[in-house]
């Protein structure tokens, strides 16, 4: 870690962090911007380029049962305990992959870095109608985003949930059916991600779907996930 940065480092980390709203402004006060505007162009090149993925390379991990010495599993899960191996191989040689899409995280995780110990949320559905699909997914996270924002109008029945997206460093699980979402099986859920590496590209990905081992059955009470390496589906 650095202890102390030069002007130039501080410089090119003010560029790099430069919103287009804030150039937008800084256009409108008659500063000269086209520099700006090719840098911010060429770091959204370079993150989309970071965090394109391809969820096809996963399906071979779909089936089951599956390696417990592969590196999937030993990426992703680790090493068999010394007690209990019986049951640690038939646990993770059959969990299902599953597809949740992220709901919040820090904006460092939307950039290639090494964030380390970030708490995220996502966003997943359990009945068959609505657990693929992404679109939907993306939809009804974008749309309690606008709700903890207070840009649109949220139920009643998600009073709790909206105070929890309000503190970021806060974990919880709920879940969610209401006519507002298609009375889709929702859970939101926090995870606790050790590395940004783990990523793909070390960035979110482009979709938001960050793919998962699921531990054990779902219940009101219980969402026991696992987040798969990103190298696995990294495109």
């Amino acid at each position: 870690m650095k202890l102390f940065y030069s002007p130039k480092d501080i410089q090119k980390s003010w560029e790099e962090n430069l919103t287009e709203e804030q150039i937008d402004e800084m256009e409108k006060q008659g500063t000269d911007v086209s520099e700006l505007r090719a840098k911010l162009a060429e770091n959204k090149k370079k993150r989309e380029a970071a965090g394109e993925t391809d969820l096809s390379m996963l399906d071979a991990y779909r089936r089951t049962p599956r390696d417990v010495n592969s590196d999937f599993i030993r990426e992703t899960v680790g090493k068999p305990p010394l007690f209990g191996k019986a049951k640690w191989t038939e646990k993770y040689a059959n969990a299902e992959i599953i597809f949740p899409v992220l709901l919040q995280c820090s904006p460092q995780l939307h950039k290639v870095g090494n964030l380390e110990n970030a708490l995220i949320a996502l966003i997943y559905a359990s009945d068959s109608a609505h657990k693929d699909n992404y679109d939907f997914l993306r939809e009804t996270a974008d749309k309690l985003v606008k709700m903890r924002e207070g840009k649109m109008e949220a139920p009643k029945s998600l009073k709790k949930v909206i105070k929890d997206l309000n503190k970021p460093t806060s974990s919880f699980y709920h879940v969610v059916e209401i006519p507002e979402f298609e009375n889709a099986t929702l859970h939101l859920a926090t995870y606790f991600l050790t590395s940004q590496s783990s990523l793909p590209g070390s960035v979110i990905p482009n979709d938001r779907v960050l793919p998962a081992l699921l531990l054990e059955d779902i219940t009101p009470k219980v969402f026991h996930f696992l987040l798969i390496d990103g190298k696995f589906y990294k495109r």
